[in-house]
């Protein structure tokens, strides 16, 4: 067993030892962890879909999607891979996933996943795949908002590992910056990049303005691109969204409010410490650009003042003065 996998197995154990002891009678009918697991429904399971070898891989949850008991449908869930009676004989690997959840669908539950992408035509822009890969139409709900409690540890536990390397931070930036490209002028900088919590949106705050990619409730796409000196207020709100069963979601979000050229921009799918971090990007810019304005007053000022002076000495014409203060002023 690899450490990845070993992480998974301690993050599952974790999970299910705090809540249900290992000599008492599992409460569910449904879904099973382990050594609640029925040794009948775990081979038919393992003779219809997930064809996997118990001496590489060890048995977290199996779910039983039948009507009768037989788990030749449903799913089950190692502490390397996820098989789904719905793709027989194929299976994700638990660290190509990024996000994994439940959510309400008109036949009981869906499981929802972002993952590495598998089908060219639906990548979203961070190189990454969304899908709904199995409809769970016989699982009650008090058994779902288990189930997704743990899927939401295992997502965070995922998200972190993707944010704590440096190198896979910067490789989805690059994947995400690049449907923009078109539009970087030479020499422009990214100063700091922010990929959305949906993993197909960012905010880019470059050396001149801030870049925008999102796409609308409609599946949308939108980019617009701002320039620090038109952005007259920032304001940011934490969005007090609920999952399906009443929970914080996997990652908590917080929307980011642009005013400029009289209209507003906002993106609603960020986490808090991004958006405190466009915001201080923001107030230094507009503070660097005051004080080199202020400046470049000052200066106006002296150079008018010098040339008042050389028009009073006799230096100057009239005319001379003021075609000389009328280049300054441009």
């Amino acid at each position: 067993m690899n450490n990845s996998n070993k992480e998974v197995a301690e993050l599952a154990n974790n999970f299910f030892s705090t809540q249900y002891k290992s000599n008492s009678k599992w409460p569910f009918t449904k879904f099973y962890y382990k050594e609640h697991i029925p040794p009948d429904k775990l081979n038919n399971a393992r003779e219809h879909y997930a064809n996997f070898n118990l001496d590489n891989e060890n048995v977290l949850i199996l779910f039983d999607d039948t009507a009768w008991g037989s788990a030749k449908k449903g799913l089950v869930m190692t502490d390397s891979h996820i098989y789904f009676s719905e793709s027989p004989g194929t299976s994700l690997a638990l660290n190509d996933i990024l996000t994994i959840e439940l959510k309400k669908s008109l036949v009981g539950f869906s499981i929802s996943l972002v993952h590495k992408s598998i089908q060219e035509e639906r990548k979203l822009i961070s190189g990454f795949e969304r899908s709904v890969i199995y409809c769970c139409g016989t699982l009650p709900k008090n058994e779902a908002k288990v189930l997704n409690s743990f899927f939401t540890r295992l997502s965070k536990r995922n998200l972190e590992a993707l944010w704590n390397n440096k190198n896979k931070v910067e490789e989805l930036q690059n994947q995400m910056m690049s449907t923009v490209s078109n539009i970087m002028l030479d020499g422009e900088e990214v100063i700091y990049f922010a990929c959305g919590t949906d993993f197909d949106s960012f905010v880019a705050c470059t050396s001149s303005r801030i870049i925008l990619y999102y796409t609308s409730w409609l599946s949308v796409e939108k980019k617009r691109d701002i320039e620090y000196s038109k952005i007259t207020s920032v304001d940011s709100a934490i969005n007090y969204y609920r999952n399906d069963f009443g929970e914080e979601p996997i990652l908590q979000t917080k929307r980011l409010l642009l005013h400029a050229d009289g209209s507003h921009t906002d993106i609603d799918v960020l986490q808090p410490f991004q958006v405190d971090e466009i915001s201080k990007v923001i107030e230094n810019k507009k503070r660097t650009q005051f004080a080199t304005q202020n400046n470049n007053e000052k200066d106006i000022v002296k150079k008018l003042h010098d040339l008042k002076k050389l028009l009073e000495e006799g230096v100057l014409t009239q005319d001379e003065f003021n075609k000389a203060k009328q280049k300054i002023l441009e």
